[in-house]
């Protein structure tokens, strides 16, 4: 009986600490002739974390997502049909006592880790281009990648021993009729 009852609250623990996991979500999508525009949202984002590595002005924070196209097919795997990557790169750059962000389009200058942080857990759309229209059988698989470097431990004490923190995330978007 005591096995059973530890092999519960193991369990319940399990289920409490993948529900504060960083996850994304894609609340809205609009349907375009030539592709998609989504918009990506960041859930349980660890901020206080990405501030505090980043204000040690030594080491990047660098945040990937994929979006891979995938059309199903009947009883065999997704065949994949596309894959762009997006990344946000940002780091303190000492020549100009700032922070900064590079992007795949741009590179955004800012005064404080904080505002720095912020641009890369803020909620952003993106363009997926494709020569023919998306129907139901198509399905997009969205990954994020967020890897950051730190002296701090889980419970955020200083160690002498540089941490490298490397947390994902995975999310599927299914294309309806509508």
């Amino acid at each position: 009986m005591r096995k059973i009852s530890l092999l519960c609250i193991f369990f319940l623990h399990f289920l409490a600490s993948n529900l504060n996991a960083f996850s994304l979500s894609i609340p809205y999508v609009q349907k375009e002739e030539q592709g998609f525009i989504f918009s990506v949202r960041y859930k349980n984002f660890p901020l206080q974390e990405v501030i505090l590595s980043l204000k040690e002005q030594k080491e990047d924070v660098l945040l990937i997502l994929e979006a891979s196209l995938y059309e199903r097919r009947f009883l065999l795997p997704g065949l994949f049909v596309k894959k762009l990557v997006y990344f946000k790169k940002a780091y303190f750059n000492p020549e100009d006592n700032a922070y900064r962000v590079d992007t795949e389009k741009t590179t955004l200058t800012f005064n404080s880790a904080e505002d720095a942080a912020l641009f890369l857990v803020r909620s952003e759309s993106y363009y997926f281009l494709f020569s023919e229209m998306l129907h139901e059988r198509h399905f997009v698989v969205f990954k994020a990648t967020l890897t950051y470097k730190t002296h701090l431990n889980p419970k955020l004490r200083y160690t002498s021993k540089l941490n490298t923190y490397i947390k994902n995330a995975e999310t599927i978007y299914k294309f309806s009729k509508d």
